[in-house]
């Protein structure tokens, strides 16, 4: 099982937690996109924005339900994963800071982010 694999089990865990159905379909795409991305990269983030929109946007032509269930799945997934460290952090340009003591985590900051 891969980082983001286990990233994926534990946000999933998470919305149980807070009261929401377990959703086969979001654990499905989820597990997709991890499936999809490359195993380890040089910058330490888990997956940037574009290696999500691309992914969201894999099928040309695909009725816009099946974009928005991939869009939503993968944005849900994301703020999850930036948390409220991140956040802070992302509002100098370039940071991309990991949780201390835990997995890394996504930051990644737009280029039209405002500090």
């Amino acid at each position: 099982m891969s980082e983001l694999s286990g990233l994926v089990s534990e946000y999933l865990a998470f919305r149980e937690a807070r009261g929401l159905q377990p959703n086969r379909k979001l654990e499905r795409l989820l597990l997709q996109f991890a499936d999809a991305l490359p195993p380890d990269r040089p910058d330490g983030r888990l997956f940037t924005q574009g290696e999500a929109l691309a992914w969201a946007h894999a099928r040309a032509g695909a009725a816009p339900a099946w974009l928005a269930d991939r869009l939503s799945a993968v944005r849900g997934f994301a703020v999850y994963l930036a948390g409220p460290a991140c956040r802070s952090a992302c509002r100098a340009p370039g940071k991309a800071p990991a949780a201390p003591g835990g997995p890394r985590r996504i930051c990644s900051p737009t280029p039209t982010s405002r500090p």
